[in-house]
């Protein structure tokens, strides 16, 4: 497939004298970046927030600061067994 990419001159130069400078054409440089960029991308799942809980079951409000309780080894992180 042929698309028409615009970067700016310094990049496209900068480009341009890393492919010749390691034996690539100007093409094989930017389809190994996207090869690598999509490889990258597929190999580092999305981050999932995981709920937090403190203090007694049912209770959203602790009378202690959730800080108070990680240090007493009450705060637990995800789903309990």
């Amino acid at each position: 497939m042929k698309t028409t990419v615009e970067l700016p001159d310094e990049l496209a130069r900068r480009a341009r004298e890393h492919a010749r400078t390691h034996g690539l054409t100007l093409r094989e440089l930017i389809e190994r970046g996207l090869r690598e960029q999509l490889r990258h991308d597929r190999a580092q799942p999305a981050y999932r927030w995981e709920p937090v809980t403190a203090g007694e079951p049912g209770d959203p409000f602790p009378d202690r600061a959730p800080h108070e309780l990680a240090y007493d080894g009450q705060l637990s992180y995800g789903p309990q067994p």
